[in-house]
């Protein structure tokens, strides 16, 4: 079965909002601002002495809390709709084929395939059908994309049908082998070393700087607005040092998402089933696991560097990937790997403008 997916702005407006209300983390989130709010105010006023006391504690700390979700709300899906035209190749679409091998995708950055065995469950919610890949990954299809209800719902119980088979006969996993092609490698990533790259390539980022540089900024208007301008060293120096703590606060902060974000994606142990193979051509870079092949075009990755150890290949803005130089036989064919990705990404930027 084959369907033309079109992705409109309003579809990712209206999924996020619908996993936002469904999601049990929501809940448990408004639940701790509650209580992390109620106990302020509990510490600075006293804890409630009579039921009046009470109801405005629990209105004050209700009030906060939703509307704490919600502007995380509100920023998360301004952070969509900015990134939608990256995220989604703007109304281009795409085209996806199911079959007992798996799900195919075919669009203007290049062909995707997903096996069976990489699909974690399928769900249909509201009026679209989300495919669930395990962690915080999926894919979805729109009910407009379908000419008719009765083809809507067809697809997503043949998806459902190939799905339960393929759990049924859960085939063994496919290793992926290193090949003898001088343009290709086969690496296997654990969190140690994934977190040993974030940390280089984040120290080495503007953004890095350029938030320090408004966290400084911030913080010294803030204490100026409220204490004034100081009048003595000893005012200075305090001044210094508070922006000093909330830089180190920022970056130590930076850290413990750079490990949060490590450990949900990398394992601890590597076997052959995380093996991740790459193979550069003309045509673009072919990503193969084992249970899913992927062929990106050069113009269709965002941005490519040789950061001397590792490279690292950034698809779009929320997914990338590392291909670390020890996995090489030698210096050489590692820089020779790199020069070749770079100069493929380079020449297809400049045709693409």
């Amino acid at each position: 079965m084959e369907i033309a997916v079109h992705i409109k702005r309003t579809d990712v407006f209206k999924l996020h909002l619908i996993q936002t209300l469904c999601a049990k983390s929501t809940y448990v989130i408004v639940f701790c601002i509650f209580l992390i709010v109620f106990g302020l105010i509990s510490f600075k006023h006293g804890l409630p002495i009579s039921m009046p006391n009470f109801v405005s504690y629990i209105q004050s700390s209700t009030s906060i809390a939703v509307g704490g979700i919600f502007s995380l709300y509100i920023l998360s899906i301004f952070t969509l709709m900015v990134l939608f035209k990256k995220n989604y190749g703007g109304l281009k679409g795409y085209e996806c084929q199911i079959s007992t091998e798996g799900i195919c995708f075919n669009g203007t950055s290049g062909e995707t395939h997903i096996k069976w065995g990489g699909i974690q469950k399928v769900h249909l919610i509201n009026s679209y059908i989300l495919y669930d890949l395990g962690g915080s990954k999926s894919f979805f299809i729109p009910k407009h994309c379908f000419k008719s209800s009765e083809e809507f719902e067809n697809f997503i119980n043949h998806s459902k049908s190939l799905l339960n088979e393929a759990k049924k006969y859960k085939p063994k996993n496919d290793t992926v082998n290193k090949t003898n092609h001088e343009m290709s490698i086969s690496v296997a990533i654990n969190r140690t070393k994934a977190f040993s790259c974030n940390c280089a390539l984040f120290l080495k980022t503007k953004p890095l700087y350029i938030g320090l540089f408004v966290v400084t900024i911030a913080v010294g208007l803030l204490l100026l607005f409220k204490i004034g301008l100081p009048e003595t060293a000893d005012h200075w120096f305090l001044l210094f040092k508070i922006s000093i703590i909330a830089c180190v606060g920022t970056i130590v902060c930076s850290f413990i998402f750079l490990i949060i974000g490590t450990f949900s994606r990398y394992p601890r142990k590597t076997n052959n089933t995380h093996q991740v193979f790459y193979e550069a051509n003309t045509e673009g870079l072919l990503i193969k696991t084992s249970i899913c092949e992927s062929t990106i075009k050069w113009n269709k990755i965002n941005n490519i560097k040789d950061m001397k150890s590792f490279i690292y290949l950034q698809y779009n803005l929320v997914q990338s990937s590392y291909i670390p130089k020890i996995y090489f036989d030698s210096p050489d064919k590692y820089q020779n790997f790199a020069s070749y990705v770079m100069r493929q990404w380079k020449d297809a930027k400049d045709a693409k403008t």
